[in-house]
C-alpha cells in the first residue's frame, strides 16, 4: 500500500518523508489485534483509539 501511494505521489511531483510516513491502524472495538502504530498527530490533534 505504501509503495503504491509513493508511486502515485511521485507522479504528481511529491515525495513521502521516509521518517514521518507510516501506516496506522484505525483501531476500534472490532479490531482487537495489536499493531506497532495505532495513533498519530496531525495539525496538533492526536488521532488515537478512544471510547465513545
Amino acid at each position: 500500500m505504501r509503495d503504491a501511494l509513493a508511486d502515485r505521489l511521485e507522479s504528481l511531483g511529491l515525495r513521502l518523508h521516509p521518517e514521518k510516513t507510516k501506516i496506522v491502524l484505525c483501531k476500534d472495538d472490532n479490531r482487537r489485534d495489536s499493531f506497532e502504530h495505532t495513533s498519530f498527530t496531525f495539525l496538533g490533534y492526536e488521532f488515537r483509539p478512544r471510547s465513545a
